[in-house]
């Protein structure tokens, strides 16, 4: 079962078969919309974006699968984003026990000779031990936990995007490739029909053999291209798969078409948006606040700590006293006396604080300087999606067209024809690399924005 050809690869189709039947002296054909000859995104059993197996039994994406669909699909079990969830829910469990007491300490002593005392012999003695940090260190190994916590679920939410972006770069690239394909075979296919036409015309001696060279010659530059963009079909495919979370070798559908969308947002928005939610800065805010309770913990050094103790002592009777057990409590207190020890502390952490602010510094710069060069890519690829299927194509057409007549006529050499050809294959695949890299920078600046963007209107 095959899919229709395109609009605009028919129109291509057409024009080429007119180049090649004015050489033969016949009426030029036209494409009708009902005939369907093979496409390159030809859908097979082994050729759809999603197979419905045991191990993915999902609803089968198609070659009309939208990067939606496929980015809702990917995200739940993708192991890029498991692995972000994992170290979320690691932070979080560290939260619980930051400000966790140290473990109390149990004593037993037994006697070995006895220790006489008024009420008797001490025979032995039970003892429990419970530090105390020193004051605010709980307060502070607790806000760096949390800080910590903070940028973990910051990183999700920037994992999530960046692979959100990378389906829709690999989905965008996939696509281009196959669109490219589908234009160059055809024009390799009708380029090969002029040949055999201008070979038959030279024979009976109506053709020179310039024209019939030239043909020959940029026949064999075509499928040289030809061959060049089908190899890296599997690579292409492999890319996808691999943002998708399955295995590379795993079958996929050419993209059948991409829809763009205008930004309804002014870029003063959208540039103030990356400095007021882009997760990655959030995520280096809490590292800064985690450096920071760090470096107020590492101020705690120089308070004392202290141990509180209870000890019970056992004693037996002896001489007609009763004994009776003693109960002994304690104060212990560690000083802190080594002072060039907390210093370097206090200074390793004031570092730690200065490097985490400049890193945040320098992202924010980096984010903007990103975001405005995303920002004047999109409009330009929005600008060659006007200009190409608006001006630029009907033109080269025309041009085209114009090439054929007079070749027909014998007013123009075959030259003529296959530069016009080649300009409208390259418009053509110019305009096509501008809606794949459209829908690219679009996901790359919501990742710098942090969220979806707003649209004006959507288009094909």
């Amino acid at each position: 079962m095959f899919r229709s050809v395109s609009p605009a690869i028919r129109r291509h189709l057409s024009l080429c078969l007119a180049a090649c039947t004015s050489c033969a002296g016949v009426t030029p054909l036209t494409l009708p919309a009902a005939v369907t000859p093979p496409s390159t995104h030809a859908s097979t059993s082994d050729d759809r974006i999603l197979e419905e197996t045991t191990d993915d039994p999902l609803t089968v994406f198609g070659p009309d699968a939208e990067l939606e669909a496929l980015a809702a699909w990917a995200e739940p079990g993708h192991p890029r984003l498991r692995a972000a969830r994992e170290r979320l829910r690691g932070a979080i469990a560290r939260v619980e026990s930051a400000d966790a007491l140290p473990e109390p300490r149990l004593a037993y002593r037994e006697y070995l000779e006895e220790v006489e005392t008024r009420s008797g012999p001490m025979r032995r003695a039970l003892g429990l031990q419970q530090a105390l940090p020193a004051a605010g260190s709980r307060g502070a190994r607790r806000r760096a936990a949390q800080a910590a916590a903070s940028a973990a679920a910051a990183r999700l939410a920037v994992e999530r995007l960046a692979l959100r972006a990378d389906i829709a770069r690999t989905h965008a690239e996939l696509y281009h490739l196959g669109r490219t394909i589908e234009y160059v075979r055809a024009d390799v296919g009708l380029l090969g029909t002029l040949e055999r036409v201008l070979r038959a015309r030279f024979g009976a001696g109506g053709a020179s053999h310039t024209d019939l060279a030239r043909a020959q010659v940029e026949l064999g530059r075509l499928d040289d291209r030809l061959q060049d963009l089908e190899e890296r079909s599997a690579p292409a495919r492999a890319a996808l798969n691999a943002a998708l979370g399955r295995a590379v070798t795993a079958p996929l559908a050419w993209p059948a078409e991409l829809a763009h969308a205008r930004l309804g947002e002014t870029d003063e928005r959208l540039l103030a948006a990356v400095d007021e939610a882009n997760p990655g800065l959030d995520a280096l805010a809490s590292e800064l606040e985690r450096a920071r309770a760090l470096e107020r913990l590492a101020s705690t050094r120089r308070r004392p700590k202290t141990t509180l103790g209870i000890e019970a002592i056992q004693i037996d009777a002896v001489n007609g006293t009763d004994g009776g057990d003693a109960l002994v409590v304690s104060l212990g207190i560690e000083l802190p006396v080594r002072r060039d020890v907390y210093r370097a502390e206090e200074l390793a952490a004031r570092a730690a604080v200065g490097a985490a602010l400049g890193t945040l510094e320098d992202r924010r710069n980096t984010f903007a300087a990103r975001a405005r060069a995303v920002l004047s890519r999109l409009h330009d690829a929005e600008r060659k999606l006007d200009l190409y299927a608006a001006a630029l194509i009907p033109k080269a057409r025309e041009a085209l067209e114009a090439a054929q007549a007079a070749f027909g006529t014998g007013a123009a050499d075959l030259d003529a024809v296959i530069d016009a050809q080649r300009t409208l294959l390259e418009f053509h695949l110019t305009r096509e690399r501008a809606l794949a890299d459209h829908q690219s920078l679009r996901s790359e600046l919501e990742a710098l924005v942090g969220r979806t963007l707003e649209t004006a209107r959507k288009t094909r």
